[in-house]
């Protein structure tokens, strides 16, 4: 079974509007506090450049008429990253609907 912490969440918040003893309740309250995430540091800027629907597709093509190309090399031809690449070559076409 997958998580799902914002259903969770959710049911913990239904939860207390029942009736429970102050200890249960502390506990739903402590259990709500463990599921959020605080942000502790500010997130560096964003570097790398958006890949378009485009870009995407001329990545696959030009693996697809060179394989033995690798990422990096095709990332170096298109500006993206290497890591960038890979998930594109394997999403392949299926992947389209991520890119603008």
């Amino acid at each position: 079974m997958s998580s799902n912490i914002p259903h969770a969440r959710q049911l913990l918040h239904t939860a207390l509007t029942l009736d429970m003893s102050d200890e249960a309740r502390s506990l739903v309250y402590e259990a709500l506090g463990y599921m959020t995430r605080t942000f502790t540091k500010t997130r560096a800027p964003v570097e790398a450049r958006k890949v378009t629907k485009l870009t995407a597709i001329n990545i696959l093509k030009t693996h697809s008429r060179d394989p033995h190309l690798s990422c990096r090399a095709i990332g170096e031809i298109f500006g993206v990253n290497q890591g960038r690449v890979s998930e594109i070559i394997a999403a392949g076409y299926a992947g389209m609907e991520a890119y603008e």
